[in-house]
């Protein structure tokens, strides 16, 4: 063996070679039998390798692995001894996994988009904004209203909300954007301060008990609600 030094045979064994040995070949200076010979008492092993050829010489013990490397499908060890995982295969049938933010959307229903129309004609002078609500109904906000010279700013916005219900239902509140009296009076109990979508704004609480679908509809109802807001 390459870096191994062969053991010498002791007396016992050169005394042996020679006795039983008769004519035969005498072992080489180094201590390795001569062609065809092998010392006494050291029967062959597997494969013809003898059980001394490796005595006498100290090889370096390498420490035990701790866990064996990840093997791929093919055979070959993972880079960096990673597992893989298993692949779950396709999701099942008819399994639905949670996603956040996702509803149902309902167009709108044929009444609120007639009332939509009605608004637009009613203030046609000012754009009217449409946000639909996901449940058929939808958010309305007029820009632009004039409110002066009872109020400053003297513009603002007026907002409100159809449900799926209308023309069922009544439309209320109203919402307008923050506003203050020019003449320094507080504003009524019918108007308070709120958020509305977000935004901060004052809410027109005017109810209709005698709501009438025959004959009321959004378009009427926020020019009313206008009307008695400018004449407070």
């Amino acid at each position: 063996m390459i870096g191994c030094r062969a053991r010498r045979p002791s007396e016992e064994e050169q005394d042996g070679q020679h006795s039983g040995g008769g004519g035969g070949a005498r072992p080489s200076p180094l201590g390795h039998p001569g062609d065809g010979q092998r010392p006494a008492g050291r029967p062959a092993g597997p494969g013809g390798h003898r059980a001394g050829d490796q005595e006498g010489c100290d090889r370096a013990r390498r420490p035990d692995r701790g866990r064996l490397p990840a093997v791929s499908p093919g055979g070959s060890a993972l880079p960096g001894h990673r597992r893989r995982r298993p692949d779950p295969g396709p999701p099942e049938a008819g399994v639905h996994r949670g996603r956040a933010g996702r509803q149902l959307v309902i167009a709108l229903s044929a009444a609120v988009a007639e009332a939509i129309d009605a608004v637009r004609d009613q203030f046609a002078d000012t754009t009217v904004d449409v946000a639909p609500d996901g449940a058929g109904g939808a958010y309305i906000v007029v820009e632009s209203i004039d409110v002066a010279p009872l109020y400053d700013p003297p513009a603002t916005w007026l907002g409100f909300h159809l449900n799926a219900t209308y023309p069922a239902s009544d439309v209320y509140p109203h919402y307008t954007g923050p506003l203050a009296r020019t003449d320094g009076q507080p504003h009524g109990s019918a108007i308070q301060q709120v958020t509305w979508r977000d935004r901060p704004a004052l809410q027109l609480s005017r109810r209709s008990n005698r709501w009438n679908p025959a004959v009321d509809n959004a378009a009427l109802k926020a020019q009313k609600v206008l009307t008695w807001l400018t004449s407070q």
